[in-house]
């Protein structure tokens, strides 16, 4: 997992190793929460999950995070390579359908697929 934070200019790259991916095969899980704190800045926090709690929800571990004054021009998950499934999209609480998302899918070569069926 790559975090990756740009302020004013000037980026800060970190670089994280699965926890040997103990989630039955299915790799590990990423979430990405955004919020707005007391001040109005919006906070970014990264987790990932390489285990499953015994009710089979993730087990969490933060990665990392910033506060960045006002609102963010954009946020969201990307994907460079492989093979990546996005579950329980969410922004502002409510489901995101695949029809929603964007993506320079011609110049990547990847596909969005709605499996919400």
């Amino acid at each position: 997992v790559t975090l990756e934070v740009s302020r004013g200019g000037k980026q800060t790259t970190r670089y994280f190793y699965s926890g040997a991916n103990k989630s039955n095969g299915i790799g590990d899980q990423l979430r990405l929460s955004v919020t707005t704190d007391s001040r109005g800045r919006a906070c970014a926090s990264a987790f990932a999950a390489s285990e499953l709690v015994p009710n089979g929800g993730p087990s969490w571990t933060p990665l990392g995070g910033a506060c960045f004054d006002g609102a963010l021009a954009r946020q969201g998950l990307s994907a460079q390579w492989g093979d990546v499934l996005f579950v329980r999209t969410r922004h502002d609480s409510k489901p995101v359908a695949a029809s929603a998302l964007t993506g320079a899918s011609s110049a990547t070569g990847y596909a969005i697929h709605d499996l919400s069926y």
